[in-house]
């Protein structure tokens, strides 16, 4: 009879290859486990720096149109109707400062043409606030936006 051996050299290499080979898989998917959590840590930190850039550069341009609004509101801008019988002067925000009349356009007997002279004059005064406000801060047509001006 035949005696049986172990596995022998060739058996034993087998078996070794197939566990160098499980433990191989398991250290790559721990290892592609582990790079995908620092790849999805380095896009939540870039997520994080985007999002802070993005507000500074909110808080930036917020300060800038704040110091545009104050610069804006405290030039003086003009309207005149009638060839200047009548002028208006306000603020780049659109506050009426000055109201003049000529005493030539004070018609006691057509005070409609007066009362026209002054819409004139105050819209032509707020025209011109929009054209300054425009300008300063390179902004669209204000009116269609609904701003009062």
């Amino acid at each position: 009879m035949m005696r049986r051996r172990g596995p022998g050299l060739v058996g034993t290499v087998a078996r070794t290859a197939v566990i160098a080979g499980t433990a191989t898989a398991v250290s790559n998917r721990v290892s592609d486990r582990h790079y995908n959590k620092q790849a999805e840590q380095q896009q939540a930190q870039m997520a994080d720096q985007a999002a802070l850039q993005n507000q500074q550069d909110m808080e930036q341009m917020q300060a800038q149109m704040q110091e545009a609004q104050e610069a804006i509101a405290n030039e003086t801008v003009e309207g005149t109707a009638g060839g200047g019988a009548v002028v208006v002067k306000a603020t780049g925000a659109g506050k009426l400062l000055e109201v003049k009349i000529r005493k030539e356009a004070i018609d006691p007997e057509d005070p409609e043409t007066l009362e026209d002279l002054v819409v004139a004059a105050v819209n032509a005064a707020l025209e011109s606030a929009e054209e300054l406000a425009k300008s300063k801060l390179n902004l669209p047509d204000l009116g269609s936006l609904g701003l009062g001006f």
